[in-house]
């Protein structure tokens, strides 16, 4: 096994440039077809799916996702950092808004401690919020430093990210996602350390 094979990073990598290659057309271009998938999946050597990650790491599930400038990206890109991660999405007035203003505070927070962390923001709506919609809501709302990061995926990716994260089922109502207040602090292995959400409101929930 080469260099290559060995380090989990370039096998990544890879599989993120054979999604770009072989993506079909439609809202999701890079989307694999099933026997593809697979493919890419069995070609991934086992340390990278299973012994370096935990069972209780959300870097463990394989999922792809887009950014706001069309990118895609891993979650596990992120591996070694601190995260901070959430659901919402772009045209949400009720609960997101909240959620909005509880990751400026815990972004004061790391600024006053002098630490550093990277905010990750999953829509819960990725037909609506394409990368362009996600690029203007992060221009719109001054959110233009780079450990803010805004991504889209399947609707099947979604909802996994959703279980791991604990954050339940959530429903479209017609005129608007039905969906709780949760935001997750991962430490650097993709184990979710701190949470907040309804029941533990105050940013000091994610630094006890």
């Amino acid at each position: 096994m080469g260099p290559e094979m060995r380090n989990p990073r370039n096998w990544e990598n890879r599989m993120i440039r054979t999604i770009a290659v072989h993506g079909s057309p439609g809202p999701f271009s890079w989307r694999l077809s099933p026997i593809l998938f697979l493919t890419v999946l069995l070609s991934v050597p086992m340390p990278y799916l299973s012994e370096e990650f935990s069972q209780a790491s959300i870097y463990r599930v394989p999922m792809v996702w887009q950014d706001e400038t069309g990118a895609s990206v891993v979650l596990s890109h992120w591996k070694g950092k601190r995260v901070i991660i959430t659901m919402w999405y772009t045209s949400c007035w009720s609960r997101c808004p909240i959620t909005l203003q509880k990751l400026k505070e815990i972004q004061k927070r790391f600024d006053e401690r002098s630490e550093r962390a990277e905010f990750v923001l999953v829509t819960l709506d990725p037909h609506q919020d394409t990368p362009q919609a996600l690029a203007r809501f992060r221009k719109g709302h001054g959110l233009s430093a780079s450990n803010w990061h805004f991504l889209r995926g399947s609707e099947l990716d979604t909802r996994k990210l959703a279980n791991l994260l604990g954050l339940g089922k959530y429903q479209d109502m017609g005129d608007g996602i039905l969906h709780t207040l949760k935001i997750s602090r991962v430490n650097e292995a993709g184990e979710i350390a701190r949470t907040l959400d309804w029941d533990h409101r105050t940013v000091d929930s994610l630094f006890e």
